[in-house]
């Protein structure tokens, strides 16, 4: 589906924050309230708990100090799960043991990050010289004039806040780049200024989707880079932040990779 005029919104920069630029976003509001049976909940909980221990057994062996966010990487490719379809969506959601069906695993997660972007004011209750300082955020990139589906779009705004900023990585990779570093330093308070290296975006890329996590003064970051033909790789820094490099060199539905996104990357 092609993205209509009327859904573009041309955001200017608000002092000390990153311009957005033009944003494919869809015009339905984030549902504030979503209704979520217990026991959806406790399955979103209980496969989150799943992957934290796979990506753990993944990621541990070395003698060091290892800080890293399966919420945040599980969150984010919840966003990257809702564009994907055939093999690409079976992949992922048996990755990220994501056990329930779309049409409940996105109000979940909705409920879920609600929930704890409340726990910073619910702190403050407890001890208001020490209150819990958590900030959470993601951002969609994705190539400026790709048709991304308005289903897709939708799906992002009511369950994750979320649209899509367009940016040229075609024409211009390196403003791109920037512009994603500086969000990531935006979001995490200064304490992450590079997620994506030189060189990380060139031509080719298509979409990058980042996630970050700002706690108490710790954050980190992680790169999740996917290639042309569609495999996915952790490749770990320090947990906090991270970015979905999508790379295209071919149709956007070849090979069945996405549906509302260019080709979501599935092995884990």
């Amino acid at each position: 589906m092609e993205l209509h005029p009327e859904r573009l919104l041309l955001s200017a920069c608000e002092p000390n924050k990153v311009d957005i630029g033009v944003m494919a976003k869809s015009d339905l509001s984030r549902e504030p309230a979503p209704v979520v049976p217990a026991a959806d909940a406790q399955a979103l909980l209980e496969g989150n708990n799943a992957f934290a221990f796979d990506l753990y057994q993944q990621v541990s062996g070395e003698d060091r100090n290892l800080i890293y966010s399966p919420y945040s990487i599980s969150l984010a490719m919840a966003m990257v799960y809702g564009g994907a379809a055939g093999e690409t969506a079976s992949q992922i959601a048996s990755s990220l043991h994501f056990n329930l069906p779309p049409e409940q695993l996105h109000p979940a997660w909705n409920a879920l990050s609600l929930d704890l972007a409340q726990r910073p004011a619910q702190s403050k209750k407890i001890d208001r010289k020490n209150p819990m300082l958590l900030n959470i955020a993601n951002a969609v990139w994705g190539q400026l004039g790709y048709p991304f589906e308005q289903g897709y779009l939708d799906l992002l705004a009511v369950n994750y806040g979320a649209g899509v900023r367009l940016v040229d990585f075609s024409a211009a990779p390196d403003a791109a780049l920037q512009q994603i570093n500086k969000w990531v330093d935006q979001e995490t308070d200064g304490k992450i200024k590079e997620v994506m290296p030189p060189g990380s975006i060139d031509p080719d890329t298509r979409m990058v989707l980042a996630n970050a996590l700002f706690q108490g003064g710790l954050a980190g970051s992680i790169r999740k880079k996917v290639d042309a033909g569609c495999p996915l790789h952790l490749a770990g820094r320090h947990a906090g932040a991270g970015a979905h490099h999508e790379n295209r060199r071919r149709d956007p539905g070849a090979d069945g990779c996405g549906r509302g996104l260019p080709g979501a990357g599935a092995a884990l």
